[in-house]
């Protein structure tokens, strides 16, 4: 008879916390929190006022304990969706904005987001992710990392999933300094990962 081992992310978790402790890691563990589907590009009520948006001289306007830094990424606009509700409100406007930062079109390329929040505290970190090229087919993959672990080896958490049409915020509770990896898990033709916007709460 084959065994089966299960999974426990609450003691998974636990074992984590431990191991951080013990190698002298101060930061907070990250917490998946929530996946939004229904707020679409109506954000600022949900959101709060510290943001960046992807465009072509992006959009932001973040506390000064955030500190955050793209790598490897591609812009893209799409001027003729700017009425689509699922693009994002341009901050002080009613005009919106279908954006987004990008992967290539190549199986296992992405980017990295650096957040570093260097207050102590604990904060409200979401990512906000669209289908704009339409296929109904992009797979997405997020991990989120300690800085720490330069080469990407241990995920402390991944979140895989096929990009709804409404839009989706991801959103984690997280403290100190993490990075945040986008791939593009599959060999699609044509398809690319996005995400639009991120936005820190409190």
């Amino acid at each position: 008879m084959q065994s089966q081992t299960k999974r426990y992310p609450a003691a998974q978790r636990i074992t984590h916390n431990v191991l951080r402790t013990f190698s002298g890691r101060t930061t907070a563990p990250v917490i998946f929190t929530n996946a939004d589907a229904i707020t679409s590009g109506n954000w600022p009520a949900s959101y709060g006022t510290n943001y960046l948006i992807a465009n072509t001289t992006v959009l932001t306007n973040l506390p000064s304990y955030a500190q955050v830094t793209f790598t490897n990424q591609q812009v893209q606009v799409w001027p003729g969706s700017a009425t689509d509700p699922r693009a994002l409100l341009i901050p002080g406007s009613t005009n919106r904005i279908a954006s987004a930062w990008t992967t290539t079109n190549l199986q296992g390329s992405s980017f990295t987001i650096d957040v570093n929040l260097t207050d102590t505290n604990t904060h409200q970190v979401s990512l906000y992710c669209v289908d704009w090229l339409g296929t109904g087919t992009v797979l997405e993959r997020v991990e989120v990392f300690d800085a720490s672990d330069t080469t990407f080896l241990h995920p402390l958490d991944t979140r895989s999933f096929q990009l709804p049409a409404n839009g989706v915020y991801l959103t984690w509770k997280l403290k100190g300094h993490n990075i945040f990896r986008i791939t593009k898990p599959d060999a699609a033709t044509g398809n690319k990962v996005m995400i639009s916007g991120l936005f820190i709460g409190d």
